[in-house]
Order: C-alpha cells, then structure tokens, then sequence
C-alpha cells in the first residue's frame, strides 16, 4: 500500500511538473513575438533607423535666458532642438519638401534673447543650387515662415563651420542682420520682412567664403563688429548702419566674440584680443612650441575673463581653457565615453570640433559639435574631464544602397563614410559594429548591396574609400555577419552598382565608373570584362541602380542605360543583348524586377515616369497616373498581390512616397506635409519579410521606415 501511494505521488508530481512545464512554454510561447513584423510596431509617421549621428554639425547655439533650451545647425542634415527631458535632439526643418531639399543645408541660427519663442535660420546647401532663404519660427521650430531674403547660400560648403552670420539685435528683436558668402551684408528692422544691403563691408565676387560672423556688444548693443573672411574685422557704432575695418585687423577670421568687459576676442591663424585699439596675440601653445591654427570660441557670460578656444578642423584638435583673459591657459584633458557602439576610435576622438559653447546656466557644462555629432562634459573644472556624446533623435547619414532581404536580418544599409550596417529584428537600437571586410582595410562608403534569391544569406556589397581611390566587392555567406573581400577585384576601379545571379550564387555583375562593366563566374576570385553594354556612369555620388539579377533565369542579368535602352544577359554576365530602346533618358535610372514574378519588370525615369513590363523587359508601358518617378522598388507579396512603391510625383501633382496595390491604377500616400522626406530621398528598399515595411533613404536626413 505505501509503494503505491509512493508511486501515486511520485506519478502525481511528475504529472504536476509536466503540466508546469508545458504551462510555462505556452505562456513563454504566447509572451514570444510571433514574427518580426511583431516585433516592428507600425508607426502614424515615417520613423529614423536608429543609426546615431554620422554627420557634421557645424553649430550650436544656447538661448542666454531660457535654460536648456538649445539648437544645432548641421551642414547637410537640417536644423535640431534639445529635448532636455529625454536627451534626445527633436528634428526641426523636416517640413521641407524635396523641392526644398537645399534648406536642408544649415547656413546660421540666431536665437531671439527676448522672446525664447522665437528662432531664426539661415537654411541653403550650395551656392549654385537655388537660392537660399532665412526663416522665422514664433513656435522653437515647429512651424516656419519664409521671409524676404533669398541669396546663394552654403551650409555644405567650405568653411562651413564658421561663426553667426545671422544675429538678432538683444535690445531691439525686429532688428536683424545677416551677412552672406558672396552677397555683401544685409540688415532688416522689420524681424525680416523687408532687407537692406550694407555697402561698407566689400563684395568679393569669386570669395566662397565672405563673412564669416557678426556679434553684437553686450554692454552696448550700438557696437557690433562682423569679420570678412579675406578683409579682417569690421565695427559699426550704430547698429549696423555704417561700418569701418578695425586697423591692423588680421585675416581669415574664424570666430568672433565679445566678452562682458567688451573686450573683443576672435580665432584664426592665432587667438587675438582686441583692445585699445590693437590687437594682442594670446594663443596658447602645443607641447613643443608648436603653434595651433584655431576654428572655435567660446567666453562665460558671467565672466568676462573666462574664455574657451579649440584648435582648426582637423584630425586631432584640442581645447585649451583660460581663465585670465588668455594669460595663461590649460589643454583640457579628456576621457570620452561613447555612447554609441559602433563608433570607432576616430569618431570618439572629437574630430574636427565646429563649435563649443560654455553652457551659461550650468557653469560645469561645456558642449562641442563635430565631424560625426555632439559632446558635452558637465565636469569642466576637473583635472580631466568626462565627455559623453549625445546623439540621439540626430540622424544625419547619407544613404547610398539599402536591401531588406526575405529572410535574415530586417534591413542592410550601404552609407556614405560610416560604410553600413545589418539591422536588427527591432530596429530600435543602435547597430553594434560597421559591415566591415575582413583582413582589409577601413571601409568609408558601401555603394550598392544584392542579395542572391536562391540562397538570401549570400550577399555581396561594393564599397571603398573614395578619398584615396581604394576599393573593393565583399562577399558575406552568412547574411551579412562576415565579409571576404574579392582577392582580384581590381581596387583602382571604383564600382557603381552590383548584381548576384542565381542558382549557385557564383556569378556577379559589377557596374563600374566611365568603364566597361565586369563579370565573375566563380565569386569573386576571378574577373573579366562583359561585352554588349556601355560605359557606367559617373559616380559615385550616383544613385542610380540600373542592375538587376533575374530571379528566375540561372545566370540572367538585367541593365538599363541612362539613355533609355534595356538589356539582358543570360550568360552569367558575359556578354549583354539588346532587350528593347527608345525609352526616356535618365541620368539615374532604377531597374527593379518583381522577385515573385520575374517576368515583371519596373523602370523608374525619373523626370521621364514610371513604366513596367511584363514581358521581362522586351516591351514596357508608361504608368499615366505617375509623372517623375526617382525611386522604385517591389514589396513583399500579400494577398494574392505585388505592391508597388514609388518616391516621385504623381499626375495629381502631388509628391511623396506612395504605394500602389494595382500597378499604378491607385497610390496610398506614405508621406504627410509635415513629413515630406524631403532631403533628397536618394534610395528606397521594400521588405520582403514584413508584409508593407519599406524603408527610404536620404542624402542627410538617414533612413526612414514605414507601413
């Protein structure tokens, strides 16, 4: 009787602990997300990848009343306000359409002292690009208005990381001023409704550079001084009226600033300080004797003897602190604690510090912008000081390829100098390590991605560093973890585009620059030169991806030229015939084949519309519903159906990213008027793992994703 009551409750437990079992691998199965889509919430706007910074910010400006209360000006990338609460920079110019892509580019900021409400920009990209314009917001950037200034404008330009062009008058905030590149200086008395020009400053016609800063006096707003770049320093006594070079004024004037004691100080070939009516140099030293070029300045509002100064854009700049006006001065010594993984130690090195600013309502805080994003030290007075960099919400990459394989990670990006990343399933952290190649040297762009269709886990990339003309095709066998480069891929060749041929995934298509395309049959380890095509274009600041594989045809190709010819090969790349001609000229053609249906082609022209086939390319029809089509890609099949997606404008003359269901009868927008995508949308991916992701990429902006 005992054995089977043992028994009983030896079975009892076993029973009770295989329903606990079983009970907690339901319970961890139903707490487990049940694909990646769950893992990826649908959003109501387009969202940034996580990427982290990754672009210049050239400017940083701190409102003198209000605490926290910060802006950044980047080159390429737009304008950012401080979320003190979460850390995060909150993108203020996205409203901006891809008509308006050249106010992406940061010009000057000037804040209002008297009305925290209110922030002024300066926003143009190029000097040759269209004009320029300055724009009020009475909302800290959440609306703006353009007022009546338009001129050539450079915030990618050279020097582009000089001082305040744009001030506003502290004792009178309809009072502006602004002076340009190659426009002269101009002021407004009317918060820049209406403009002036200045004529005492001269114009130099063929000077990219021009005035470089103004600011005003603290203690008497009636001075403000204003440096031209090839001239030297000016002062006006009357607001901004009428002005004088300053005698013995020195050149090349990279900042100015004015302390609280009025004493004048400004950085370039040395540190001066300008005084009875001289100019004194005060510059402090490298170890050695050796004297430093200096870009930035910065002076304590609540002490006119304290002042902060780092060394010209370059590769190892240094900040030195004084504390007696320039007397004597200490080189901060630094530890930096990156807070994004992939950063390398360049990046974490403060590379080419723009601007630097002592914070005036925290007297430890100092902050730096530079090549790749923003530091700040809250431990100023410490023999060595603590820097962390703050970039999150500041996504500022350019995107050359992007590729959302059918299985595998989520996405991989191919970016201008920060190489490329596979994504994880979440897409809301930051990427732990770059591409990389193995056993190579440094990769700063990846130009183009593929993936091969009969096996998603090879993909091949190529890439380089355009600065020294090196570069290379990788190949990755285990989606992207890994990478070899090819050992007789000609490095002297800068590639344009990449395509990967089933079954074997052994043959590759590589595009190159103003040369005959190359083929290899066996991956990489050999090469040879294809016949039947032209040329490729120029690059590689070239978006085109006019190379595709055909995912039903063993070693087939497809290309399309910038002068609307198609073509095939089916020899593994060998040799290309003519498919069919007469379509519209493209400078960036997009070639993209349906993956569920190869026969299915898709021809983005650009300025010249949509078309797609469905005779593998041997006859084309225009889509009439669309009028410019710059991107294209395929999605992921749902439903019985292929969708479509397009960055381009439609007949309706509306412009955006739009996703159609019916080959073009009817567009769903994915984009808003508050949310444009508008820095140049330069490459577009659709998942072929998540039913409706697609991903956009831009030329300052990172990348976006949406449902």
């Amino acid at each position: 009787m005992q054995v089977r009551r043992l028994a009983v409750r030896i079975g009892c437990l076993l029973l009770g602990l295989l329903l606990a079992f079983g009970l907690s691998a339901a319970i961890h199965k139903w707490l487990q997300p049940t694909s990646k889509a769950a893992l990826i919430a649908p959003t109501a706007a387009l969202t940034n990848v996580p990427i982290g910074g990754g672009g210049y910010v050239t400017g940083i400006y701190i409102h003198p009343v209000e605490p926290d209360l910060i802006y950044l000006r980047t080159d390429m990338g737009g304008f950012y306000r401080w979320q003190a609460a979460t850390e995060r920079w909150l993108p203020i110019t996205d409203r901006f359409s891809a008509a308006e892509q050249n106010y992406y580019g940061g010009e000057a900021l000037a804040l209002d002292p008297n009305n925290p409400e209110v922030v002024y920009i300066a926003a143009g990209k190029y000097l040759d690009d269209a004009p320029g314009a300055i724009f009020r917001s009475g909302d800290r950037g959440g609306t703006w208005q353009r007022l009546g200034l338009e001129l050539p404008m450079g915030g990618n330009e050279i020097n582009r990381w000089l001082g305040s062009r744009l001030v506003v008058d502290p004792q009178d905030s309809a009072h502006l001023l602004f002076g340009s590149r190659q426009s002269g200086l101009w002021t407004s008395s009317d918060v820049g409704v209406t403009w002036q020009q200045v004529m005492d400053i001269p114009i130099v016609p063929d000077d990219p550079v021009g005035i470089t800063g103004i600011v005003f006096d603290p203690v008497d707003a009636a001075i403000v001084y204003a440096t031209h770049f090839e001239s030297g320093v000016y002062v006006s006594r009357d607001r901004g009226s009428r002005w004088q070079r300053l005698p013995e004024s020195p050149q090349a004037v990279q900042q100015i600033a004015v302390a609280t004691d009025q004493s004048l100080y400004a950085v370039g070939d040395t540190v001066y300080r300008y005084g009875d009516q001289s100019w004194e140099p005060i510059a402090p030293r490298q170890s050695g004797g050796a004297e430093v070029v200096f870009n930035a300045l910065s002076l304590d509002p609540h002490d006119a003897e304290h002042l902060v100064v780092s060394s010209k854009e370059d590769r190892e700049t240094e900040i030195f602190e004084s504390r007696d006006r320039g007397a004597t001065w200490r080189r901060l010594s630094r530890r930096l604690q990156g807070q994004v993984p992939w950063w390398t130690d360049f990046m974490n090195s403060q590379p080419a510090i723009a601007a630097i600013r002592l914070d005036p309502h925290h007297p430890q805080r100092l902050w730096l912008t530079d090549w790749y994003g923003v530091w700040r030290t809250d431990q100023l007075d410490r023999p060595t000081s603590v820097w962390k960099n703050y970039v999150a919400g500041h996504e500022q990459v350019v995107s050359f390829a992007l590729m959302a394989p059918p299985t595998g990670p989520v996405l991989v990006s191919g970016l201008a100098d920060v190489d490329g990343f596979v994504h994880d399933d979440t897409l809301a952290t930051y990427p732990q390590q770059r591409l990389g190649v193995q056993g190579s040297q440094r990769i700063s762009d990846t130009y183009s991605l593929a993936y091969c269709e009969q096996d998603p886990a090879v993909f091949v990339r190529i890439g380089g560093t355009r600065w020294d003309d090196q570069y290379l095709l990788a190949v990755s066998t285990d989606a992207g973890n890994t990478w070899q480069a090819s050992p007789r891929f000609p490095a002297d060749q800068l590639p344009i585009d990449v395509a990967i041929a089933s079954p074997t995934c052994d043959s590759i298509v590589v595009i190159l620059d103003d040369e005959p395309p190359l083929y290899s049959r066996d991956r990489g380890r050999t090469w040879a030169t294809t016949t039947g095509l032209p040329d490729g274009p120029d690059g590689p600041w070239n978006w085109s991806k006019p190379l595709v594989a055909d995912p039903a045809l063993d070693q087939g190709f497809y290309y399309a030229t910038n002068n609307g010819e198609v073509y095939q090969s089916r020899d593994g790349g060998e040799s290309f015939e003519l498919l069919s001609q007469g379509w519209p000229a493209a400078s960036e053609p997009i070639l993209q084949v349906d993956p569920r249906q190869p026969e299915r082609l898709g021809l983005a022209l650009g300025e010249g519309g949509l078309y797609y086939s469905e005779d593998a390319g041997q006859n084309f029809r225009e889509i009439d519903s669309v009028k410019t089509a710059h991107l294209l890609a395929f999605g992921k099949p749902a439903r019985g159906r292929t969708p479509l997606y397009i960055y381009g404008t439609l007949a309706d003359q509306k412009t955006g990213l739009f996703r159609s269901w019916d080959l073009g009868d009817q567009w769903e927008e994915l984009t808003s008027a508050t949310q444009p995508i508008g820095n140049k949308p330069n490459v577009l991916a659709a998942s072929q793992q998540i039913d409706g992701l697609v991903f956009v990429g831009t030329n300052g902006r990172g990348v976006f994703y949406g449902y």
